[in-house]
């Protein structure tokens, strides 16, 4: 494995290679993504054209020019594949009509602000032998293409370009492409999905998504769990997202019988930690990445988030389940057991066997230490924490 200081020297040597050149113009020309997810797929029907604006809006040259040669490369497959899976879903329709009128097994999926310990929660969920959490390699290509399979294998080649581009990655958030990962992703094929956002630093696209109704793109949610839930009847699907919090309307329009865990930390350190990490990921793929801007943008999304779940509707409050972090951390097992109860699920033995070998040997901090502070990202923890004053007197 190349040591940190050589994987620097190798992407900068890419990047700089890819700087001499000029950006294709096709790289990123919606007809041009189009028609190679075409030829992929071996389809041409993308179904309704309520895609087509989304597309666009991540096609912006002005903003494709700022990213790297590995980000430019990166972003463009994420559009394709996404691409891909509206074809192949739209197809899957045209075979299945059934699967709209199909009802989940109520799905468990934990929402939260971003880095309020929805993935610790989830991954921990996901131990129970009856759940069915969803890979990395899955939420990103969510259905199968014709002849062999290669979506694992693209998804590893993936993770190893980002950590190579970011090696600090790992303490920050782990990843890798088996581990179970954020649905967030299953709305890409939309191209209504913040998932784009933390791909890459799109603010114009960030500002229209935020204006766009979500129920649409959450059936296209449900129709995938569906798909996934096909393939593994026996097992409950146990998801998060953090996105999720600002739509809990239009997913559960969608998903009806979903039980929802939603998870609370001091917005002060959610707003740094996410900060740090998204400081990692933009500065993996683009060559201008505004840190205080930046920082200013995901503040005002959080408290945007924080609102929504202060004004949860009161005909969704009993689908829900409150969970604060500290509480998480100083009772993982004890919380794990309450959230079975309220939702009436069975907490059996060999869960609870899966869970302390899990927490015995999945040791925080295992892959680095993850330090940040308001003053990296030019504010101040009162100028966090005022933001969010409505939201700790309810849930903190």
């Amino acid at each position: 494995m190349l040591s940190v200081s050589k994987s620097h020297i190798l992407i900068r040597l890419i990047n700089r290679i890819g700087a001499y050149r000029s950006v294709n113009s096709g790289d990123f020309d919606p007809e041009n993504l189009k028609k190679i997810a075409m030829k992929r797929a071996s389809l041409s029907d993308f179904g309704a054209d309520d895609y087509q604006e989304g597309l666009s809006r991540l096609c912006d040259k002005n903003q494709q020019k700022k990213l790297t040669t590995i980000g430019r490369k990166g972003f463009q497959e994420q559009l394709i594949s996404a691409l891909v899976t509206r074809l192949l879903l739209v197809e899957r329709l045209k075979k299945e009509p059934t699967l709209d009128v199909m009802i989940l097994r109520p799905p468990l999926i934990v929402v939260g602000l971003p880095r309020s310990g929805t993935t610790f929660l989830h991954r921990l969920l996901t131990l129970d032998p009856i759940a069915r959490g969803l890979s990395m390699w899955e939420v990103s290509s969510p259905l199968p293409g014709p002849g062999r399979d290669r979506r694992r294998m693209a998804s590893r080649i993936q993770m190893k370009m980002l950590k190579l581009a970011a090696p600090n990655i790992d303490a920050k958030h782990y990843i890798h492409p088996d581990q179970p990962e954020e649905c967030v992703f299953l709305l890409n094929s939309t191209f209504r999905s913040a998932a784009f956002w933390m791909m890459a630093p799109n603010y114009s696209y960030l500002e229209w998504l935020k204006e766009q109704d979500m129920d649409v793109p959450y059936e296209t949610y449900g129709r995938l769990l569906k798909t996934f839930q096909q393939d593994n009847p026996a097992k409950r699907l146990t998801l998060k997202a953090p996105a999720h919090t600002l739509h809990l309307k239009s997913l559960l329009r969608s998903v009806p019988n979903a039980m929802i865990v939603q998870t609370h930390r001091d917005p002060v350190r959610v707003v740094n930690s996410a900060n740090s990490l998204f400081a990692s990921l933009f500065h993996a793929i683009s060559r201008d990445v505004d840190i205080e801007k930046m920082a200013q943008t995901n503040l005002e999304l959080f408290a945007n988030i924080a609102d929504a779940s202060v004004r949860r509707p009161t005909e969704i409050e009993n689908k829900i389940f409150d969970l604060r972090y500290k509480d998480l951390l100083s009772d993982p097992i004890g919380q794990i057991r309450g959230i079975y109860t309220h939702f009436g699920l069975v907490f059996d033995e060999s869960f609870r066997v899966r869970l302390e070998e899990a927490l015995q040997t999945r040791k925080q901090h295992r892959f680095g230490q993850h330090t940040y502070a308001s003053e990296d990202f030019g504010m101040t923890d009162a100028d966090i924490s005022r933001h969010f004053e409505e939201y700790q007197k309810r849930f903190l």
